[in-house]
């Protein structure tokens, strides 16, 4: 018995769920972002079966990300060909975050009004970009981008050569 969107089939006992990212159906090669369906497989220390294809509709999701994490929630593992360089980015920004936390917080480190006024304007700052970005598109992005590195090595230069 195997699910399609919906009906499941008995578990495995002591299995975990695992969601692969595919293209095709048959080959584990999706990214997660835009892969079109999702392979559901039970896996145990003694077998491992395919119980499930979960396909992706997502274009009407307000947060296509969130659309897919929620068609996979109940599954333990996921298994991706690739992630988007900005996901990889965010694990390793929550990864050094919380170890700067463990390293400063037990020293008293921390100075809390200064991390909420930064917290509160990268918020900020990211909201108007993410915004500006999509209303204005990769151009004007591409545009920021070079106005903002050629003024930080006018910047860099200016302070070498004082």
């Amino acid at each position: 018995m195997c699910e399609r969107n919906g009906s499941l089939a008995a578990p495995l006992p002591g299995s975990i769920r695992v969601a692969c990212a595919s293209d095709d159906g048959e080959v584990l090669d999706g990214h997660f972002g835009s892969c079109r369906r999702f392979l559901i497989y039970e896996v145990s220390a003694a077998e491992s079966r395919l119980v499930g294809v979960r396909e992706v509709d997502d274009a009407e999701a307000e947060d296509k990300s969130a659309y897919r994490a929620a068609l996979i929630a109940d599954c333990s593992l996921l298994y991706v060909a690739a992630t988007g360089g900005s996901a990889a980015s965010k694990v390793v920004n929550v990864s050094t975050n919380l170890a700067a936390l463990c390293w400063f917080v037990p020293v008293g480190a921390i100075m809390v009004k200064v991390a909420a006024l930064m917290a509160l304007a990268n918020l900020a700052g990211a909201w108007v970009g993410a915004h500006l970005a999509m209303k204005n598109g990769a151009l004007f992005v591409r545009r920021v981008f070079i106005v903002v590195v050629s003024v930080l090595i006018a910047r860099l230069t200016w302070d070498v050569l004082s």
